[in-house]
């Protein structure tokens, strides 16, 4: 099975698992809020909008994992590709993490009735993030810069790797991802702290304005991301585009008749 196949596989399986889950957890939550009635559960709602906003988070970053993974590889020379990027050696461990990943955001399903528990793990995660971003960002500078790691000038693909990494230095380091990122944290923060007064005092609005606070912080970051994101694959298509007509020209200059 090739890497395009198995990344396939692996995205169909956990986010099948994911879309049953996530229907059991709306199921649930859906039954819980018409019991009471919707005029009176305001957060029950709230609840159930926050699942889905969730599962579009959970969705779109899978979509953007596999992109980048395939990305990844595209950026070096056969001959001088890190080794943790080969991924018919890692597969295993890319599994697992593909798992855990989903194994993850099956469980924040299971707290979105409960604002304090679903703002304290976004936080803790939007922490990770910000992390997770700083270090990308300085480990692929420093990856770059490596000159066992670059294509030798003589390789038929020098300028198309070269302008891939053009596009993805700009994408790394040209947005602020560690802005967005550390907004993305104190909106959680705020969501948090809200929900813990609402959590102690037994004040429903305080609730409501955590779960909006959380929702919105939420969606405007990945709405962010996915923009972001759509420019550097549009330019990367714009890349592929120009390599195939040049090709072709090629060919057609190769099949003139002399």
């Amino acid at each position: 099975m090739n890497t395009k196949a198995f990344l396939k596989l692996l995205i169909t399986i956990t986010s099948g698992v994911f879309l049953v889950s996530t229907a059991i957890r709306l199921y649930i939550l859906f039954h819980d809020v018409q019991e009471r009635g919707w005029a009176s559960s305001v957060n029950g709602a709230l609840a159930i909008t926050l699942g889905f906003v969730f599962g579009f988070i959970y969705l779109q970053t899978l979509l953007s994992v596999k992109s980048e993974l395939e990305l990844a590889r595209k950026l070096f020379s056969s001959a001088r590709r890190p080794t943790e990027l080969d991924l018919n050696t890692n597969r295993a461990l890319v599994a697992l993490q593909f798992l855990g990943f989903s194994g993850l955001f099956i469980a924040l399903l299971f707290t979105t009735d409960n604002a304090f528990l679903s703002s304290l793990f976004m936080c803790l995660i939007a922490a990770v993030d910000f992390w997770t971003r700083y270090s990308i960002s300085r480990n692929i500078a420093t990856v770059f810069s490596d000159e066992s790691y670059n294509p030798s000038l003589d390789e038929q693909d020098y300028d198309l790797i070269q302008k891939r990494r053009a596009v993805l230095e700009s994408f790394l380091f040209e947005r602020p991802h560690l802005v967005k990122e550390a907004a993305r944290l104190v909106g959680c923060g705020i969501a948090l702290c809200a929900a813990t007064y609402g959590y102690f005092t037994h004040a429903a609005p305080i609730t409501s304005i955590s779960y909006l606070v959380l929702i919105s912080t939420l969606l405007t970051n990945e709405t962010v991301a996915v923009r972001w994101r759509h420019e550097r694959n549009r330019r990367l298509a714009a890349i592929a585009s120009q390599l195939l007509d040049a090709s072709d020209i090629a060919e057609n200059a190769r099949q003139r008749p002399q």
